[in-house]
């Protein structure tokens, strides 16, 4: 029974790691997206703020999610299907799509010191380059989910 309560928890944890990095990061799109009526520097410098910020978050929920979703592995054990299965080589692309998104998510956190270390210089580069960022974060994090659902029911 104290098995089963911690695999609920640690799927719950994996849930809730994603759901922070995914909507985080469709939030700082949908600000980058919509400057409103803001001026273009009051705006850089909301979306740099709320990037900095996000930035802190997403590492946090990435670790979170690579040790709850190996503790969901282990969780399976040797009940796993093979690797050459179709749930296997699901399981391997969604893996590849995780270090590819961890990739993109190096670049993209050095991108925002980068800016952030410019000042005033950088809010309107800012303007122009974290939409692309934050919505390529969302789309590779959709996929993950994507994949995570397929091979939850799969």
């Amino acid at each position: 029974m104290a098995h089963e309560t911690l695999s609920v928890m640690v799927r719950w944890l994996h849930v809730a790691a994603m759901a922070l990095t995914l909507g985080g990061a469709l939030l700082l799109w949908f600000v980058a997206l919509r400057p409103g009526e803001h001026a273009p520097a009051s705006h850089g410098r909301l979306l740099l703020g709320l990037a900095e910020h996000y930035e802190r978050l997403f590492w946090l929920g990435v670790g979170l999610l690579v040790m709850t979703g190996v503790g969901n592995l282990g969780a399976f054990g040797l009940g796993l299907p093979e690797p050459a299965t179709a749930w296997g080589q699901r399981l391997g692309l969604k893996l590849a799509a995780v270090l590819l998104l961890l990739l993109f998510s190096v670049l993209r956190t050095v991108v925002v010191i980068r800016l952030s270390a410019a000042g005033e210089a950088a809010l309107a580069p800012t303007a122009r380059t974290l939409p692309a960022f934050y919505g390529g974060t969302v789309l590779a994090l959709g996929a993950i989910v994507l994949l995570a659902v397929v091979l939850a029911h799969g």
